[in-house]
């Protein structure tokens, strides 16, 4: 057996998560996604990382990738921290295997917390002018806070086939069904994560529920995944 071996065994299995996952069979996607972690994860065991570095780092940064697609969040962290705790590790995978953590961290808070949100966050990075790494002023972020909202909001009043709005802020019903929370991001230049609330089940008599899905991508009905956003100040 070699590295080889196994990473190729993991990409198959990876390949085919992501098939389930596109037609919706979101319990098998796991399950293969935990199998492909677990071929990757053997994999890093037959590298050694003074001889191949990017590799190591590569590999490493796919198998806590993977732990946390397949929902086996533990098992992301601790292996992400075993590799951090490693000096020679190079710094692209450092501050990849950072951002991962947090992501896994943000997560686990959500869970605890007596809010559920929607699947996926979308990372959204502020650049340029007066930003600095970990800080920017108050009034542009606040700024591209209400940009980031207004965007949620309009995109589910058009889903919802509501009038388009020429002023005003939106309907109760949309900012109660879809509000964007925010969550701390790994320094980066200035960054911050975007979650959505899902709405709650207990609707009332003479309320109805949703009728977009938070969770539903504006052009597919997919799930929308973990993405980036950048703005440039």
């Amino acid at each position: 057996m070699t590295w080889a071996t196994f990473h190729k065994s993991s990409e198959g299995l990876a390949a085919a998560a992501h098939e389930a996952l596109r037609i919706g069979n979101f319990s098998q996607a796991e399950n293969l996604f935990a199998q492909a972690a677990e071929k990757e994860e053997y994999a890093l065991t037959y590298l050694k990382l003074q001889e191949k570095p990017r590799t190591f780092g590569i590999t490493s940064v796919s198998a806590v990738a993977l732990w946390y697609k397949a929902r086996e969040l533990s098992r992301a962290e601790r292996l992400a921290h075993q590799v951090l705790a490693i000096a020679e590790v190079s710094e692209f995978a450092v501050e990849q295997l950072r951002g991962l953590l947090q992501t896994i961290w943000n997560e686990n808070i959500q869970e605890t917390a007596r809010v559920s949100f929607a699947p996926g966050q979308i990372l959204v990075s502020v650049k340029g002018g007066q930003v600095v790494r970990g800080g920017a002023p108050l009034d542009l972020v606040v700024d591209k806070v209400q940009t980031i909202q207004a965007i949620f909001y309009r995109t589910a009043e058009f889903l919802q086939n509501l009038p388009f709005r020429h002023r005003g802020p939106a309907p109760r019903e949309i900012q109660d069904s879809y509000r964007p929370w925010l969550f701390q991001s790994v320094p980066g230049s200035y960054q911050f994560v975007v979650a959505i609330q899902s709405p709650k089940l207990d609707f009332g008599l003479f309320k109805p529920p949703p009728r977009v899905d938070p969770a539903r991508h504006p052009s597919h009905g997919k799930i929308i995944p973990t993405g980036r956003c950048r703005f440039w100040s």
